[in-house]
């Protein structure tokens, strides 16, 4: 229990640093929503925590003591700040729809407390960090071609790790989530009639897949929160032109979700096709261009730190992209040519296929993976776009939602990267349901009793994603029946869904190195390892292709410390479709097969095996 209780203490502290540590960025007599305050200060508090981390892990100067200084800078930044929450009260009213959401908000919070088993999060959302701190600060490591990419938020999550708890990644992407729970509500209240305000967020929020992202430890959902906050401060530049420091605001929010997912450009340049296209009192072609490249700048400045990054670590500013022009020898053509080939997701389709797309999204959940699962509630109140009223800042919504929808599709089909878009249509789309309810007396009858079916069939469907990926009501259950095989807190994270790491962690010792082969997961593995993603070399694949003799392969590990394989014979079927270089033809399984018995089986289970070198 102590663990849990530190954890919260821990995510209110990071809260109140980050509302202080940004106060002078945002003042509060600025915006008359007190919500939409709070929240803009909070993740502008977290981008510059990220950045204030970057610069710590560049100086190699991680520790806890770090931690607890800037936590402490943070809230005391707070305290000084006397005005922040002048005025500020809480209000409820109790409707059907809020106890609904409510419910939602419950559930990812119970999910939230369960240890970080999602795969993308012990590959490299988790396991860079890891990697940060366990080298003393920043490092390469030149097999995992995710780990270059802008990390702003897994920055923060080192950060957090840094106080000692597994568990803080995670609190951060709920508090996330219901900070742009709150601040779209805020916003919505003053654009729709009583009843209606909490519609577009009942779209949005619970959409299955958004519920998961916000009790996960992935980036998804702080960086949201960052690409919306400063959407709402653009809105607010263009109701106060004369206020440009709103449209600094625009690009620092705009520059740290960049920072976080380079697939965020496609919604930067969705905003930008809006601003020219929609008439906007006050601004003409001129000031429209202007105000488009002073954010233009200030995003470029944000990104500016993590390309010179890659460029003193890998060579290659964008690496791991445009390797062609950026020559590595981490990157061979060879993977080149495959990593080229995933990124193509969304080309080579059929216009029909591109047509179905949008629907198959929501009528076929886990199709496109086993985190897509999306409902079809959405996707029913698509139809009431067209009946929303005429307004600009919906003009702008639903052409820049459309534009990134459109250039998203054609460039990678991973419904993931299309909840933006969501979000941005959900307003237009509630605007529509609020206008034909007025008008039909018959359909504002009616619609809430579907509204509240569709409802509970997504709540199904969000407890159902939920307990594949965090075990939650396994964990509670062997937690209470005395399931576990080891009572040790430190072991207790990971006891039930790797015991292949915990198993490595027990019996092997700091001096030992295990190669893992055919996965990508490193996170939980607290002595040292080598692992890489699908699309990069792994040293075994290398030596399997090169050498012709068990010898060889086995001094060519040797070579580099390996004394341990951890292999999975699924995972290594799954990287060979992705990617050739995993492929084995005949003779180099053969080998592959001659050299696996050459070594002693450890441990096996239903996924993994773990052998020594000889």
């Amino acid at each position: 229990m102590s663990q849990y209780i530190f954890a919260l203490i821990e995510c209110v502290l990071l809260i109140a640093a980050s509302l202080g540590i940004s106060f002078f960025l945002l003042k509060r007599e600025w915006i008359a929503s007190r919500a939409e305050f709070l929240v803009a200060r909070m993740i502008l508090g977290f981008g510059i925590i990220s950045y204030v981390t970057f610069f710590a892990a560049a100086l190699r100067f991680l520790n806890f003591y770090f931690f607890v200084g800037v936590i402490l800078a943070g809230n005391l930044c707070l305290i000084l700040d006397r005005g922040i929450f002048r005025g500020i009260s809480v209000k409820m009213k109790l409707s059907l729809f809020g106890l609904l959401l409510g419910l939602f908000v419950a559930v990812n919070f119970f999910y939230a407390w369960f240890p970080p088993i999602f795969y993308d999060s012990m590959m490299y959302h988790l396991a860079v960090p890891d990697q940060y701190i366990q080298a003393g600060g920043m490092t390469a490591w030149p097999t995992n071609f995710f780990a270059h990419l802008p990390l702003n938020i897994e920055m923060l999550f080192l950060f957090s790790m840094l106080g000692k708890t597994v568990l803080l990644p995670k609190l951060i992407a709920f508090a996330s989530g219901l900070g742009l729970l709150s601040m779209m509500i805020s916003w919505y209240r003053r654009q729709f009639s009583a009843g209606f305000h909490l519609l577009p967020m009942l779209l949005f929020f619970t959409i299955p897949q958004v519920g998961f992202l916000t009790a996960t430890s992935k980036p998804d959902i702080p960086a949201i929160l960052a690409l919306v906050a400063g959407l709402l401060m653009f809105f607010y530049y263009l109701e106060q032109p004369a206020r440009t420091r709103f449209l600094v605001l625009t690009g620092l929010l705009w520059g740290f979700g960049l920072g976080a997912k380079y697939i965020f450009a496609f919604y930067l340049l969705g905003f930008g096709v809006a601003f020219l296209l929609v008439k906007i009192e006050d601004f003409d072609f001129k000031r429209k261009i202007t105000a488009m490249v002073i954010v233009g700048l200030i995003v470029a400045a944000c990104l500016l730190p993590w390309l010179v990054k890659n460029t003193i670590y890998m060579g290659n500013p964008v690496y791991p992209y445009l390797n062609g022009i950026f020559p590595n020898e981490n990157w061979s053509a060879q993977q080149a040519q495959d990593f080229s080939t995933i990124l193509a997701r969304g080309t080579d389709y059929s216009l029909l296929d591109y047509l179905y797309f949008p629907i198959e999204m929501f009528v076929k959940p886990y199709a496109y993976g086993m985190t897509v699962v999306f409902g079809v509630l959405f996707l029913l109140f698509v139809p009431f776009l067209f009946f929303r009223k005429k307004d600009a800042r919906l003009r702008f919504l639903v052409i820049a939602g459309f534009v990134a929808f459109v250039v998203l599709m054609m460039f990678s089909k991973v419904p993931r990267y299309f909840l933006v878009a969501f979000l941005l249509l959900s307003m237009p789309m509630a605007n529509g349901a609020e206008a034909v309810s007025e008008r039909f007396p018959l359909v504002r009858k009616f619609l809430p009793v579907a509204l509240v079916l569709l409802l509970l069939m997504n709540l199904a469907q969000m407890i159902d994603l939920h307990e594949r990926y965090s075990k939650g009501a396994s964990f509670v259950y062997n937690s209470l029946t005395g399931g576990f095989a080891v009572k040790d807190p430190k072991y207790l994270y990971y006891l039930p869904y790797y015991r292949a790491a915990e198993y490595a962690n027990r019996r092997l010792s700091r001096r030992d190195r295990i190669l893992i082969f055919g996965d990508e997961r490193s996170f939980y593995f607290k002595i040292p390892v080598l692992a890489g993603s699908f699309a990069d070399q792994n040293l075994l694949s290398r030596l399997l292709k090169s050498e012709h003799s068990i010898d060889g392969i086995l001094a060519g590990l040797k070579k580099e410390g390996v004394t341990h394989i951890l292999y999975s014979p699924q995972g290594l079927d799954r990287f060979g479709k992705k990617c050739r270089i995993y492929r084995l033809d005949g003779s180099e399984q053969a080998l592959f097969e001659q050299f696996l018995a050459r070594l002693r089986l450890l441990y096996r289970d239903t996924f993994y095996q773990l052998l020594e070198l000889p």
